[in-house]
């Protein structure tokens, strides 16, 4: 089972309030169970299995990775709240933990929890959106240092093993969860876009 984590507060408390943000969240860990397969996962990622069949008796996560994020960011998050969009963006995630596919899920989780990325999915899905952001290098400075935290945690936990930590390590050093032709992002844009009709 893995510990509970906490990234150390951002620099961008502008409003004065965090909120905590799992990663991945919650609602995905929780539907993965539901999805064809699940529990083939029991054998290619026990680590990963026992993450999901942990809310069993930890209804509220205090045991999984949650990283501090500012209120206005969390809100912006595709990884919390109760539209249709946040929803399907969850939706995908818990798809790719039922599959096993770690890699994939970290990335997807990473992309739906940056406010930057959440925001550029419902812009690009149609979906109108207010930006009041003004600390842009500010953001992604903690975003890249909350990710990396993450990944080196998931590494030690053995949800990850080495190469894949490598991997996601270059992944969040160059942004990639910023990047739209990704295929993590368009199979998350596509289930938003799919959300609205």
């Amino acid at each position: 089972m893995c510990c509970a984590f906490s990234v150390t507060k951002s620099p961008l408390e502008i409003k004065g309030t965090m909120e905590a943000d799992h990663i991945p969240p919650m609602d995905s860990l929780k539907r993965a169970e539901n999805e064809p397969n699940f529990n083939a996962l029991q054998n290619s990622n026990k680590v990963l299995y026992d993450m999901v069949m942990s809310l069993k008796t930890d209804k509220d996560g205090s045991n999984l990775l949650v990283m501090e994020v500012s209120t206005p960011h969390h809100r912006v998050a595709l990884s919390t709240g109760s539209s249709k969009e946040s929803h399907a963006a969850r939706g995908v995630v818990a798809c790719s933990i039922a599959r096993g596919e770690v890699t994939v899920m970290l990335k997807q989780a990473m992309i739906i929890a940056h406010p930057y990325c959440a925001q550029k999915i419902r812009e690009n899905a149609g979906i109108a959106t207010e930006t009041t952001e003004t600390q842009i290098d500010e953001t992604k400075a903690f975003y890249r240092t909350v990710f990396l935290k993450m990944i080196n945690y998931y590494c030690e936990k053995g949800l990850i093993n080495e190469i894949e930590k490598s991997e996601l390590e270059e992944y969040v050093n160059k942004d990639g969860y910023l990047e739209e032709n990704s295929p993590e992002y368009q199979e998350i844009l596509e289930a938003v876009r799919r959300s609205q009709r």
